[in-house]
This record gives structure tokens, C-alpha cells and sequence, in this order.
């Protein structure tokens, strides 16, 4: 296996006020380069976690997250900072567009936020691809639920990176725009050989992935 993710006995606790939460316990899986993984299991079970361990937005306990490479546990904030960056693009459940913002300019946010410039072809490209481009000017609040998932899935593809990560991006859509929104995601893999990680708790829609990984207290409990 062409592996572009390496999680190795993997430990996270999250320390509340009254109680310990083990969210992820030795931990260990890997994930195909260019392929379109689900990450499946019951609330509680660790996908978010395990997903935003991948991403670099949470420091683990103890183990090895190796991602296109690069050992993150052995990273600061300011280096994780730019690893994400450089290598990942975020899909979420609730879109996270910047409401007084229209959507070509919360499409070009991450090259804002890093003082880039932007490949202004490649926006106008993925906005024809993903039917926004006739609504570029508009805001968030003028938009459809599946037309901000749109949105969120081209701010997320803009910057070219080797992963996508998203986290229950259907969790606030109907059937029909869910489905669709998988759709797309498999297509933006095949289009622009990218590494799709998906966490859902959709059987259905996980179907559609190349590998299905299960999750049950914190720990991988299949892989196919």
C-alpha cells in the first residue's frame, strides 16, 4: 500500500472536570495515497478525534502520526500551522463561511491568510466545476445549505492540497445534497488526485468510499 497516512498506537485523553475521556486508544491504521476513505462508527467512538489528529489541530498523548511524510507529534504550533497549510484542506459539518464575506472571498481566504496570491484560473475552474461561479458575489446567508457545502468544498480544494479532511460534511444536508456532496468529493479525488478522508455516520453514503475504516472506542476495529 501506497501509504500517504501512518498512525501508529496512537493515545488521546481528553481531561474534563469530572471525568477522563479516552477518545483515541492505541491507535493504529493507514490510509491509501489518492484514495477515498470513510472513517464510520457511533458518536463517541473517536472519528473526530482520530480525523483531527490527521489534520494536525490537536497535539496526541503518545504514538506516531506520520502524515505525507512528516512525523506531526515532533511539530510546534507555528510548524503544524504551516503543515496544514501546505498539505491540507477542511470540509465541516457546519461550513464555516465568514458571513460578511461573499463567496469568492471566503473561497479565497487561505491564500489571504497566508499572503499568497492566487491561481485565479484554478478558482474560476473549480467554481464552474462545483456550479457556484454564477454566484460568487452573493453571501452566505443568500445561499442554500448544499450551495455553502459547495463553497466549502472549493475553498477547501483551492489551495491544491494532498488531503482533504471532512468532518461529517453532509451532517446538515438533505439526502439529495448529501449524495451529492460525496459525489463531488470523489470526483475532486479523481480530478485532482487528491486523498479524501471522510468521517461520517452514514453506512450509505460511506459505501460510495474505495476503503471503509470502522471506529468503536477509540480504536480501529476493521479496515476495508
Amino acid at each position: 500500500m501506497n501509504s500517504i497516512v501512518t498512525l501508529t498506537d496512537v493515545n488521546k485523553t481528553y481531561h474534563g472536570t469530572t471525568k477522563e475521556t479516552r477518545a483515541l486508544q492505541h491507535c493504529s491504521l493507514s490510509i491509501e495515497k489518492n484514495a477515498f476513505t470513510c472513517i464510520i462508527g457511533k458518536s463517541g467512538s473517536g472519528k473526530s478525534t482520530l480525523l483531527n489528529a490527521i489534520g494536525g489541530l490537536i497535539q496526541v498523548d503518545s504514538g506516531s502520526v506520520l502524515v505525507n511524510q512528516q512525523e506531526l507529534t515532533k511539530m510546534n504550533k507555528k510548524e503544524l500551522a504551516r503543515f496544514r497549510r501546505e498539505n491540507i484542506g477542511f470540509v465541516f459539518q457546519f461550513f464555516n463561511l465568514l458571513q460578511e464575506q461573499t463567496v469568492l472571498e471566503n473561497i479565497l481566504l487561505p491564500f489571504d491568510l497566508n499572503n499568497e496570491k492566487a491561481d485565479l484560473d484554478f478558482v474560476n475552474h473549480v467554481m464552474k466545476y462545483l456550479q457556484i461561479d454564477d454566484i460568487k458575489n452573493k453571501f452566505p446567508c443568500e445561499l442554500s445549505g448544499g450551495q455553502q457545502q459547495r463553497v466549502s468544498i472549493a475553498r477547501a480544494i483551492v489551495g491544491k492540497p494532498n488531503i482533504i479532511l471532512a468532518d461529517e460534511p453532509t451532517g446538515n444536508l438533505d439526502r439529495e445534497n448529501a449524495k451529492q456532496v460525496i459525489q463531488l468529493l470523489k470526483e475532486c479525488q479523481s480530478l485532482f488526485s487528491q486523498t479524501i478522508i471522510l468521517v461520517t455516520h452514514d453506512i450509505d453514503l460511506a459505501k460510495h468510499a474505495d476503503f471503509i475504516i470502522y471506529m468503536e472506542d477509540g480504536q480501529v476495529k476493521s479496515y476495508e
